[in-house]
């Protein structure tokens, strides 16, 4: 189904390329394939929609004579040929891919176009008073919360192979080690002298503060189910055999409002941009002629 604006195609071909592209990003995010399968038509939906609101926003550049400079251009162009190394090595892919630096230059005053408009359309938009940041903080309070935390110190002791017996030596190692820190060594020391991860040699082993999800789960499990000044039995992960010992540790909890004011700012100033950019779009569909 192919969609007119003000007698300008939006072909099928390009509705396809957005619905791609927005699989790709929810993909990105973890969500599973077959819920996205179950969503394609609301994909769709939205991608014509994004097109349509991507056209009219370029004949309003056209009609407030928007363009980029020639300034502008050179300077995204080797910024862009920079991180792809070089512009002889970016020509070469460029040209790979079946386009040209044209079409790159193009592609760039398209871009500035887009967000000049936008960033006019919501350029009046105020900040968010503190009302209006203290109701969003209220209706999103999940969004400011402080994890739980640990600060732990570990010994890791990795095997010299997978064979059986390299195994055996590298828990009975570290077995000892544990075995001397409870007989009164230090765990500090034991891990600069003994320990296999970096942390070990440069910080004693410390791993600093971690949340739940940054480390390994059997490794995680241990370090937030231990007391205070405990070392943990042997654990092991897919990086050899950790002994743990727990520092500190700070419980989750709710963020007052006055510690994420700023960012309960943003937040409600953010939601009003996109309120008035919703209201930008409606209004430029309202003076258009739409053929669906």
């Amino acid at each position: 189904m192919s969609v007119k604006i003000n007698g300008f195609e939006i072909t099928d071909q390009m509705i396809d390329y957005e619905v791609e592209r927005a699989i790709n990003f929810y993909l990105t995010q973890g969500i599973p394939q077959e819920e996205i399968n179950k969503d394609k038509e609301a994909i769709r939906q939205a991608a014509i929609e994004h097109c349509i609101a991507t056209r009219l926003m370029l004949e309003e550049a056209e009609r407030q004579g928007i363009k980029a400079s020639d300034e502008h251009i050179k300077d995204q162009l080797d910024k862009i040929a920079k991180a792809n190394g070089g512009m002889e090595e970016f020509e070469k892919r460029v040209k790979a891919s079946g386009a040209s630096l044209d079409m790159v230059k193009a592609q760039i005053d398209f871009n500035y176009k887009l967000m000049t408009v936008e960033k006019n359309a919501v350029e009046k938009v105020p900040e968010a008073t503190e009302e209006a940041a203290r109701a969003y903080y209220d209706a999103h309070k999940n969004q400011f919360c402080e994890e739980e935390q640990v600060n732990a110190q570990h010994i890791l002791i990795t095997p010299k192979s997978k064979s059986e017996e390299d195994k055996k030596a590298a828990l009975e190692e570290i077995q000892a080690i544990r075995q001397r820190i409870i007989d009164g060594a230090e765990f500090t020391k034991e891990a600069e002298l003994y320990s296999a991860c970096p942390s070990g040699k440069q910080n004693g082993g410390s791993l600093g503060w971690f949340g739940r999800g940054m480390m390994v789960k059997p490794f995680e499990d241990a370090a937030f189910t231990m007391k205070l000044g405990e070392v943990s039995d042997v654990i092991e992960t897919q990086f050899g055999f950790h002994i743990i010992y727990v520092n500190d540790r700070e419980d989750a909890r709710q963020l007052e409002f006055e510690e994420v004011k700023a960012e309960a700012v943003n937040a409600a100033t953010s939601i009003a941009k996109e309120t008035e950019r919703s209201r930008f779009i409606e209004e430029l569909k309202s003076k258009a002629t739409i053929e669906r």
